[in-house]
């Protein structure tokens, strides 16, 4: 009876083990089961991300590339009675100053100024002044040429910028453009008398602040 005892026990003994044996494999299987599906799903939603984040470089190229293609237009087809307005004609002047006295190059301004501006706003409606305005930027567009730029710098006054070139040279644009300015002012305000001002410097960069070189423009004007 013992020897079938003890066959009996081992029995159990083995089958106790091999139960024991099934459920950690059983657990090790569903631990790795687990860790997969958690991979599984870390790769899809890294995956989401990164098709996201393409997609979202890629419309953002698509809208700056939009953007510089539509300032490239602007500037092909920009109407000749528009001028650079207040706060890009500022950021162009300072571009403009800094760019010539780091490349040690000539740069010369012209500041054109009609002086009696308010009066002449006081006297005419919008329309006519809105005519007005136009008209002087058409005017000063068609005395530079496409190294030159101007821009509105205040309500009435104009500031004119001519890289590369001599105070002498630039005089004979400007004189050139007050004539044309007197003559279009006369034809359309005959009864009105235009006080148009002008001034003519280069900057000798010694560290001068471009803004107090600019205050000195203005101060300097004198009639035409």
């Amino acid at each position: 009876m013992k020897p079938d005892k003890n066959k009996n026990i081992t029995a159990s003994t083995k089958t106790r083990k091999l139960v024991i044996k099934l459920v950690e494999q059983s657990e090790l299987t569903a631990l790795f089961s687990s860790k997969y599906r958690q991979q599984q799903l870390f790769i899809l939603i890294s995956s989401i991300i990164s098709f996201l984040l393409l997609v979202y470089i890629i419309i953002l190229r698509i809208k700056q590339r939009r953007k510089r293609l539509q300032t490239v237009y602007d500037a092909v087809d920009k109407p000749s009675y528009i001028l650079a307005n207040y706060i890009q004609t500022k950021q162009l002047y300072q571009t403009s100053f800094n760019m010539a006295r780091k490349y040690n190059y000539s740069l010369t301004l012209g500041y054109v100024s009609i002086t009696n501006w308010q009066e002449l706003t006081f006297k005419f409606n919008k329309k006519i002044v809105a005519e007005v305005s136009r008209s002087i930027a058409s005017l000063i567009n068609e005395h530079l040429n496409e190294f030159e730029s101007a821009g509105l710098i205040n309500d009435g006054e104009y500031l004119l910028f001519f890289p590369h070139q001599h105070q002498n040279n630039v005089s004979k644009t400007i004189e050139k453009l007050i004539s044309a300015l007197k003559l279009r002012f006369f034809a359309n305000l005959a009864e009105f008398s235009v006080i148009i001002s002008y001034s003519i410097k280069s900057p000798d960069f010694q560290g001068l602040d471009p803004y107090i070189f600019l205050s000195r423009l203005s101060d300097s004007i004198k009639p035409a």
